[in-house]
C-alpha cells in the first residue's frame, strides 16, 4: 500500500494536476474573500419618501463622467399613503461628485421626502443630507421645504422628472 502510494505522488503528471488543483483552490478563496469584503463594504443612499402613486425611484450617481445609464440605482416605492424607506445601492472605492434622484411620474398629488441619509450595508448611519440642499431640476412642480420635510409634484407631461439632492462635496 505505501509503495503503491509513493509511486502516485512521484508521478510527475500526478504532482501538477495536485499542483494545478491546489493553486486554483488559493485563487477561488482569494477571491471569494475579496469580494465578500467589497460586499461588506457596500454603502447605500436611503431615502424615506411617501408618494401618492406606486412607482420606482432611480438614483444616478456621476463618478466624473456625467450622467449615464451604466451608474444607477432603482427601487419600487408603493403608495400607501405611508412614509416608506428605500435603499439605493452606491458604489464604494469611488469618488461621486454628484447624485440626481428621478421620483416617480406621478400624474397627481404630492411627493414628500423626509429624510435622505447615507447608511452602510448593516443600516449605520454615516451621513444624513440637509434636505434644503435639494434642488428641482427638470418637470418638478412646487417645490418646497415644509416642516423638515421636501415637497413637491410633477409637471405633466412628467415623463422625466428629477432633482439633486445637493451633496457637501464629492
Amino acid at each position: 500500500m505505501k509503495a503503491t502510494i509513493k509511486q502516485f505522488l512521484l508521478n510527475k503528471g500526478i504532482r501538477r494536476m495536485l499542483l494545478v488543483a491546489l493553486t486554483l483552490s488559493f485563487l477561488v478563496a482569494a477571491w471569494d474573500g475579496l469580494t465578500s469584503y467589497v460586499r461588506d463594504m457596500a454603502l447605500y443612499l436611503r431615502i424615506s419618501i411617501k408618494i401618492p402613486q406606486a412607482g420606482v425611484g432611480t438614483l444616478y450617481y456621476d463618478i466624473g463622467k456625467q450622467y449615464n445609464h451604466e451608474h444607477v440605482s432603482s427601487a419600487f416605492i408603493p403608495a400607501d399613503g405611508q412614509f416608506h424607506e428605500i435603499k439605493l445601492w452606491l458604489p464604494v472605492l469611488t469618488t461621486i461628485h454628484h447624485l440626481r434622484f428621478d421620483p416617480p411620474s406621478v400624474t397627481e398629488g404630492q411627493i414628500v421626502i423626509n429624510r435622505v441619509e447615507l447608511i452602510d450595508r448593516y443600516g449605520r448611519l454615516l451621513n444624513r443630507y440637509d434636505l434644503t440642499r435639494m434642488k428641482p431640476l427638470n418637470q418638478i412642480s412646487d417645490f418646497s421645504f415644509e416642516n423638515g420635510e421636501v415637497r413637491f409634484g410633477i409637471d405633466a407631461p412628467g415623463n422625466d422628472p428629477y432633482l439633486d439632492i445637493g451633496l457637501d462635496r464629492p
